[in-house]
């Protein structure tokens, strides 16, 4: 319980030491608004289909950011321990003062595993995800313009540890998470930081079926010359709705 709180204390001064540090280098600073619908089916005690869909926006609504669709699978063996098998296809729009060349497409390819216990009322989840990424090249034309043409292989590993608590006997939760990305790429060499996400917020639900939560994200990444980075404000909505196999 000590090195859980530990942990939660300590990784986001340990990310606000490395954006200081990211200060010397080129830092944008871009305001997003991210909205998820995470539709869950349960086919089952254990089987389970999910889709989620992501709509990420920057410059406070005005600009596109990215779309993601994930499609998953999973299987819970008991109430403690889930494993995944999913898909996501992702797309990415220039923005901000480090745009990308090109609207560039992705599709990722992951496994993951999420364990599950609970701390004096307390609900801790511990998810490990390997993603095997294959990212858009953009290629330079004659002309001088670019192209996508072929893709770049990629692999990551993330880890997010997320804290939910029940706000007295109502329906209401405060929740928690932080979640490290590393690269995990021959190529990478020192470049093995990717992102971190430090999230906090709150929730209400409606019904087993029904739950809508909203927060704050700080976003820090780096991108993978090692000299830009990105520190990002982010307004976060969620709509999470589960149905039950008849």
């Amino acid at each position: 319980m000590k090195l859980i709180f530990r942990f939660l204390i300590f990784a986001p001064l340990f990310i606000y030491s490395l954006m200081s540090f990211a200060q010397t280098r080129e830092t944008s600073r871009n305001s997003d608004m991210w909205f998820l619908n995470d539709t869950k089916y349960n086919m089952g005690e254990h089987w389970r289909f999910e889709n989620e869909v992501h709509l990420r926006r920057t410059s406070w609504l005005a600009d596109d950011k990215q779309i993601l669709i994930r499609p998953s699978v999973s299987y819970a063996i008991n109430p403690a321990i889930r494993f995944h098998v999913g898909y996501t296809h992702v797309v990415t729009y220039p923005y901000g003062d480090q745009p990308v060349i090109l609207k560039t497409p992705e599709n990722n390819f992951w496994v993951q595993t999420i364990l599950y216990h609970e701390v004096e009322r307390v609900k801790f989840s511990h998810r490990y995800r390997l993603e095997e990424r294959w990212i858009g090249q953009a290629v330079g034309q004659q002309d001088g313009s670019y192209e996508i043409d072929g893709s770049v292989h990629k692999s990551r590993f993330r880890y997010r540890i997320t804290c939910t608590k029940k706000i007295a006997d109502s329906k209401s939760y405060f929740i928690f998470f932080d979640e490290l990305f590393i690269n995990t790429s021959k190529d990478a060499g020192l470049n093995r930081f990717d992102q971190n996400w430090v999230y906090g917020g709150i929730g209400y639900e409606f019904s087993p079926a029904l739950k809508l939560e909203m927060g704050y994200m700080w976003q820090l990444i780096e991108k993978p010359n090692g000299i830009q980075y990105e520190s990002n404000n982010v307004i976060h909505f969620f709509a999470f709705y589960t149905i039950a196999s008849k």
